[in-house]
């Protein structure tokens, strides 16, 4: 019977030491920031997700809203927030949309309201703003 406390102390306090360390390295520290923009032909939602103090995922969804039925690719489009940035070349559009999901590690997220975006396609381009949406979640 001694054994079986015993062995049910370790078991508790390496739980213990393990949920210690993570709630000390932030880990558990999760939060959500959504950003939107659109122009004539564009409409861009941009999220972030951080998980911990220096990890977390972003996720990009370009989607064409112009008149062009025959578009099927962009030349190249690129992201920038405060601190990072994300782009691509030469995409196909899937269903009108481009979507990017990038994991960032050992990441410091520095949090802005807003963040600006480029495109071109054929021989256009276009350039706007994003605004975080506060009341997305």
């Amino acid at each position: 019977m001694k054994r079986i406390h015993l062995i049910i102390l370790t078991l508790a306090f390496i739980l213990f030491v393990f949920l210690a360390y993570d709630f000390f390295k932030g880990r558990h520290i999760s939060e959500h920031y959504v950003f939107e923009g659109s122009s004539e032909n564009w409409k861009v939602t941009s999220t972030f997700t951080s998980k911990g103090e220096k990890n977390g995922q972003s996720r990009v969804i370009i989607e064409y809203i112009g008149n062009d039925t025959s578009l099927t690719s962009v030349n190249n489009w690129y992201l920038e927030g405060n601190g990072f940035g994300t782009g691509g070349g030469d995409q196909t559009l899937q269903e009108k949309k481009i979507i990017k999901t990038t994991d960032y590690y050992d990441f410091p997220h520095k949090h802005s309201d807003q963040q600006s975006f480029s495109i071109e396609w054929l021989d256009q381009q276009e350039e706007f703003t994003l605004y975080q949406n506060t009341t997305a979640e």
